[in-house]
């Protein structure tokens, strides 16, 4: 099963996936609140006081231990999951990140070149198994490699 780990608003996460036609998947996320006629509030209940990355949905503690992860994020609030994921698409500061710390991973610039690059992930990894980039085909090799 998919699960959707973000530290945007559950409400948009969910209208944004809607729109493209996914639904029923479990958003793990802040939540936007409406306290009465006038005012609203957003709910952090996946925050943590220990979380490395001070965001509002600590990833290392609500991304599940037992699953694949792939990680696709551009921010301090997907740093602390990189290292522990399958693997990781990053742009901006996190593609920095990995670079620094060795971490392997596909570097892209906009959402849209997503789709092309997951059908060329391999299948049956095993969940955090830290050799993602070790077991790639020789073809997708130079793609995933520190790109």
């Amino acid at each position: 099963s998919i699960e959707v780990v973000s530290d945007g608003i559950e409400q948009g996460i969910a209208r944004i996936l809607s729109r493209n036609y996914v639904t029923l998947l479990p958003i793990i996320a802040n939540r936007l609140r409406q306290v009465d006629q006038d005012s609203w509030r957003i709910d952090f209940p996946y925050a943590s006081d220990a979380c490395r990355a001070a965001s509002g949905n600590c990833k290392c503690k609500s991304t599940p231990r037992n699953k694949r992860v792939l990680v696709i994020g551009d921010g301090k609030s997907d740093m602390c999951v990189a290292s522990t994921a399958d693997f990781v698409f990053a742009k901006g500061s996190l593609a920095k990140y990995c670079e620094a710390n060795n971490i392997p991973h596909a570097r892209f610039d906009t959402f849209a070149e997503l789709p092309a690059l997951l059908t060329a992930l391999p299948q049956g990894i095993a969940a955090n198994s830290g050799t993602f980039a070790a077991d790639l085909s020789v073809e997708n090799q130079e793609l995933f490699h520190h790109v």
